[in-house]
């Protein structure tokens, strides 16, 4: 299945520079349709650019505290000298 979601265009910059590799989304109705092996369109909300990507994994974490632990903060789209909370 495909799934369509916009992005500003800094974390689309880091998707396409290859560093952004893990996206956090609310788990809402909406997403809670996306799984492994699907696919992501993803669309840059000031050029209209898009990037195509591969699910891989999906997890669900109970807090961004959670989510923060378990990834680097860089993976989730933050610049290294930036703080994730």
């Amino acid at each position: 299945m495909t799934h369509e979601m916009n992005l500003h265009p800094a974390p689309f910059a880091h998707i396409r520079g290859g560093w952004k590799d893990v996206e956090m989304r609310l788990h809402d109705p909406r997403r809670q349709g996306i799984h492994k092996g699907d696919t992501i369109v993803f669309t840059n909300r000031e050029t209209g650019d898009v990037i195509t990507c591969l699910v891989v994994e999906k997890h669900i974490f109970p807090s961004f505290y959670e989510l923060y632990a378990a990834f680097d903060k860089v993976r989730l789209g933050y610049l290294p000298d930036e703080v994730a909370n």
